[in-house]
C-alpha cells in the first residue's frame, strides 16, 4: 500500500476516535457529473485535485469529545470538525501536496446528501435530514476536503430507507407544523420554519418529530448538545430572513 495511504488509515483511526468515525474518499473522476458540475458552478477549480474526502460524525462520540475541548468560539461544531480535519491533512500531506477545505466555511457548494447516499452513509429521510441505517437521524456531514493525493477511493453499496419499512410513521405525527411529509421531496420547509420562529414554539431547541424515529436511538445526541443545534439554526434563520 502506498505510504500516504498508511498514513490515512492510521490518521483515519485516530479520528473515529474524536467523533469523526465516518470518512469517505472519492474520486473525483468516477463522481457523478451533476455533482462535479455543483461545485465547479460555485467557484471549484477541480483540475488540481484527484480526490473528494468527506467526514462526518455517527452518534454522540463527536459531541462528547467536542466538550472535552472546552471551545470559546461562536461556532463550536465547526471550528472542533476544521481542526480534526487540519490535523488529518497535515498528517497525510508531502511536499507539493494540494489541498483545499471544501465544507464548511468554504464558498464551494458540496452535495452532501448525494455524496453520502454514494458512501453508503444515508438516504434522505420525510423531515429533510439525511437518515441512516445505524445511526438513525443522529448522523451528520462535518467537513469535506478536496486533495491532490491519490488516496484509494472508498467501496461501498447503496443502503436501503429504513423510512421504506416503518410503518407508523411517527415522524409525521409528532411535527407540530405538519411540515413532515411521506418524502424528503415533500417536506415543507416554509411550514416548519414559522412554526419555529413562533413566540414559545416547541421546535426551538429540539425537533419534536427527529425524537420520534425510531431508527439507531441508543446513538442520539446529548440533550445539551441537540439544544445548542436548534438554537443555534434558529438563530442563522433570524440572520437570513434579516439579510432577505
Amino acid at each position: 500500500m502506498h505510504e500516504q495511504s498508511l498514513l490515512f488509515a492510521e490518521a483515519a483511526e485516530k479520528l473515529s476516535e474524536r467523533g469523526l468515525n465516518l470518512i469517505a474518499v472519492f474520486d473525483l473522476a468516477q463522481l457523478p457529473k451533476s455533482i462535479v458540475a455543483t461545485m465547479e458552478q460555485s467557484g471549484a477549480d477541480l483540475s488540481r485535485f484527484s480526490r473528494l474526502v468527506l467526514l462526518g460524525n455517527g452518534g454522540r462520540l463527536f459531541f462528547d469529545e467536542l466538550e472535552k475541548a472546552e471551545l470559546t468560539v461562536s461556532d463550536p461544531i465547526d471550528t472542533f470538525s476544521l481542526h480534526l480535519t487540519g490535523q488529518l491533512i497535515d498528517e497525510i500531506s508531502a511536499e507539493g501536496d494540494i489541498n483545499q477545505i471544501a465544507y464548511p466555511q468554504s464558498s464551494i457548494m458540496v452535495p452532501l446528501q448525494q455524496l453520502g447516499e454514494l458512501a453508503g452513509w444515508g438516504t434522505p429521510s420525510p423531515i429533510g435530514n439525511s437518515i441512516s441505517a445505524e445511526y438513525g437521524l443522529w448522523f451528520a456531514f462535518r467537513s469535506a476536503f478536496l486533495t491532490s493525493i491519490p488516496l484509494p477511493p472508498t467501496r461501498s453499496d447503496p443502503v436501503p430507507s429504513p423510512c421504506l419499512t416503518c410503518v407508523d410513521k411517527p415522524c409525521q405525527t409528532a411535527c407540530p407544523a405538519g411540515a413532515v411529509q411521506q418524502s424528503s421531496a415533500e417536506f415543507k420547509l416554509q411550514q416548519c420554519i414559522t412554526h419555529r420562529l413562533k413566540d414559545g414554539s416547541s421546535c426551538v431547541e429540539t425537533c419534536l418529530a427527529r425524537l420520534a424515529c425510531p431508527v439507531g436511538v441508543e446513538h442520539r445526541y446529548p440533550p445539551h448538545s441537540i439544544s445548542h443545534l436548534y438554537r443555534s439554526s434558529v438563530l442563522s434563520i433570524r440572520e437570513w430572513q434579516g439579510k432577505n
